[in-house]
């Protein structure tokens, strides 16, 4: 049976759902990467595993030349588990401009 209700809410709920997509993404461009670090060893069971995931972080970092990364892990080829790994991220944000753009985008895209 079709009901006319239950399309009406349908549509009503994917408007909601691009209006919090819209609010998300208004929020987030107002903060600002500045800095990410990894440091450490990085030791898997399986030796090709550890190469897959070295060879893929090196390909990152080639294809990220910024002095905002810093990725310095040193790979172990054995037949343990032991790895050791540290990080620090770092953003910016201005608390007013977070403010000022959400509260734009909610009424902009509110109904």
């Amino acid at each position: 049976i079709f009901r006319l209700g239950t399309h009406r809410k349908k549509k009503r709920q994917k408007r909601e759902f691009a209006s919090l997509i819209k609010l998300w993404q208004a929020g987030m461009g107002e903060f600002h990467w500045e800095y990410l670090a990894i440091k450490g060893r990085l030791e898997l069971q399986n030796p090709m595993h550890t190469g897959f995931i070295m060879g893929g972080l090196s390909w990152i970092s080639g294809m990220i030349p910024s002095p905002r990364v810093d990725l310095m892990i040193r790979p172990y080829f054995s037949s343990q588990l032991n790895t050791d790994l540290k990080g620090q991220v770092r953003f910016r944000v201005q608390p007013a401009r977070f403010v000022w753009q959400v509260g734009i985008t909610y009424f902009k895209y509110r109904k």
